[in-house]
């Protein structure tokens, strides 16, 4: 009967072992990292297939649980499903592992735009902090217009048309 519990204590032991904690799995080709996966993600997301993005965040996030856009992608997914205190968590963890990372200062941006309007804060207090992460953004990687592009999205949905307007990367795109 002792023998019994030995085996059962050892069998416990290894299956909490072998379930518990984050694991990095073990790449399958040169192309699969968290970069490809990341950038997998966000396509899937801006086409709206959000079961895809979750999968491609968390299959970057399995290959380095350090790498930011795995967050970062989390985080978009959380907040296009309205869950937006997981979202504000990915992105913490997101800026926690690479504070430069600018596309998590865009993610936040996103975040904090898309809570704002869903909930329907005040216009005077959300477009603030989103301006915030997206300028912040802006002076990581000048050259990408990103940042310039959704924040003049956020002003738009704030109800600032002509500040979004002339935004740099909104009135190229209208010029063309």
């Amino acid at each position: 009967m002792r023998l019994n519990h030995r085996c059962l204590s050892v069998l416990a032991a290894v299956a909490i072992c072998a379930c518990g904690g984050s694991r990095q799995i073990s790449p399958q080709s040169s192309l699969d990292t968290p970069q490809t996966h990341y950038g997998r993600g966000m396509l899937a997301f801006q086409e709206g297939d959000l079961w895809t993005a979750q999968a491609q965040s968390e299959r970057a996030q399995g290959l380095d649980d350090d790498f930011p856009g795995s967050y970062a992608g989390t985080a978009l997914v959380a907040s296009a499903q309205g869950e937006f205190f997981r979202a504000r968590q990915s992105i913490s963890q997101a800026l926690h592992r690479d504070s430069e990372f600018v596309d998590a200062h865009i993610a936040l941006g996103r975040v904090v735009a898309a809570e704002g309007q869903s909930k329907g804060r005040d216009t005077a207090a959300w477009p603030q902090e989103a301006t915030r992460s997206f300028r912040r953004a802006s002076r990581l990687a000048p050259e990408r217009a990103a940042a310039d592009f959704y924040l003049a999205q956020a002003q738009a949905q704030a109800g600032e048309i002509d500040i979004a307007i002339a935004s740099p990367s909104l009135a190229g795109e209208l010029e063309e």
